[in-house]
């Protein structure tokens, strides 16, 4: 084993000083990637097999091995991403297809797994943690539009929770957080908006004007509001007379 590890090493060495040589070298870097990876060292096999695949995009072999690298670390979105690369300049690659496969294979059971944990948590109530491990499952199955709809609902109702403890700055990154989910869903919209809304009212008698027209801005970019327009308007107002305006 000593001695198999002693010729990588002469090995590594011996490309590092061509690739001093010669940086331009993508063969270089690929047979170093692969000297790295059987050093197990995985970061640096990363690196140059990443360094070879700009300096030679179209040679289907460095994006395999990179997807070998991530499927190492179980990686399998990225690992799936190079291989999916690979494979559409080199098709007929038997080996980087059923690792294709078994990768969509391994990601549907890893995704399964966190969804069930996550509703588990629901099942409990315990809805911060049914979060985390749905978003995982999310990213292993980003196509999932019911998941996306489920984790907005969510992530409303821990808002809620933590509108109704006066905690509003966790109420506005749920609330954010189920937007981005989805950005279609009406109670989210209308809630945030008037929470912005609301803030900036605040804001606007408390005398702190510049925050008062950022949450308002902020209010209308989720919805129109006759009453934020105005109060916007307002804001302006106050500020030329104050001269803090731009004019």
């Amino acid at each position: 084993m000593n001695e198999d590890r002693n010729e990588l090493l002469d090995l590594l060495e011996k490309i590092s000083n061509s690739i001093t040589k010669n940086q331009n070298s993508a063969f270089d870097y690929n047979m170093r990637g692969v000297v790295y990876f059987k050093l197990n060292k995985p970061e640096e096999a990363i690196q140059d097999f990443t360094k070879a695949i700009k300096i030679a995009p179209s040679v289907p072999d460095f994006y395999f091995n990179c997807g070998d690298v991530y499927l190492s670390l179980e990686d399998y979105i990225m690992a799936q991403n190079y291989y999916e690369k690979g494979l559409r300049l080199k098709p007929d690659d038997e080996e980087a297809k059923y690792a294709l496969a078994d990768i969509i294979m391994r990601t549907k059971n890893e995704a399964m797994n966190y969804y069930n944990i996550g509703f588990e948590y629901y099942q409990n109530n315990d809805l911060e943690n049914a979060i985390i491990n749905l978003e995982k499952s999310l990213e292993l199955n980003p196509s999932d539009l019911i998941l996306k709809n489920n984790l907005a609902g969510i992530c409303f109702n821990c808002g809620i929770n933590a509108f109704n403890d006066n905690n509003f700055n966790k109420t506005k990154i749920y609330w954010e957080k189920g937007y981005d989910f989805n950005p279609n869903d009406e109670q989210i919209v209308n809630n945030l908006a008037g929470l912005y809304g609301n803030l900036g009212i605040t804001n606007f008698n408390n005398g702190e004007v510049n925050e008062a027209i950022d949450n308002f801005k902020k209010s209308l970019n989720y919805k129109k509001s006759d009453v934020a327009i105005k109060y916007l308007a307002t804001c302006y107002e106050v500020m030329q007379q104050d001269g803090k305006g731009d004019g």
